[in-house]
């Protein structure tokens, strides 16, 4: 695909998949705000965050596992890992699971954690990459975004919810 580079901001010039990759908190800031106005830009904005949402796990059987989104007594995201799925899990109330990557999560739920975007940008490197020291080109991006086979848009999108029975404390 041809993606149309952005013509504001910050990450003016580069296309939509490596905006996401770069910094996922400003991308799904300035999707929620419809900074991306209309035509192409707006349409690739799109499908960019419903792949952003929904990213496979690039495993043999990924339906045997999840992704686990740990978070701090604040509401921020502090660690992500894959884990065996089960079907009683006992109830962690700092932890939500999900059968997907999420790259909307730190954004979503901690409103603009920065931490929680590196966080989750470290775990998608070392987990999907092979590579936690990859410098993530425009074309590796675009790349990336156009194999279909990298997202499970099978999937109803839905917006993350904060983990049941956390405790949101406000920081000084």
């Amino acid at each position: 695909m041809l993606w149309t580079p952005l013509r504001f901001g910050k990450y003016e010039e580069l296309p939509l998949p490596e905006v996401v990759l770069r910094d996922p908190n400003w991308f799904f800031w300035a999707y929620e705000k419809r900074s991306f106005g209309g035509g192409d830009l707006a349409r690739e904005a799109g499908w960019v965050q419903r792949q952003a949402r929904h990213i496979r796990l690039p495993l043999k059987a990924p339906e045997l596992h999840e992704v686990e989104y740990l978070f701090d007594p604040y509401g921020k995201l502090r660690h992500v890992t894959v884990v065996h799925a089960q079907r009683n899990r006992p109830a962690d109330p700092s932890s939500i699971f999900r059968k997907d990557i999420d790259l909307s999560i730190p954004h979503d739920i901690g409103k603009q954690d920065r931490y929680g975007g590196q966080v989750i940008m470290e775990f998608l490197k070392r987990f999907v990459f092979c590579d936690e020291g990859i410098t993530l080109t425009t074309e590796i991006c675009e790349e990336f975004f156009d194999d279909d086979e990298n997202f499970d848009l099978g999937q109803t999108p839905s917006a993350p919810t904060k983990p049941k029975g956390l405790l949101f404390l406000n920081p000084i």
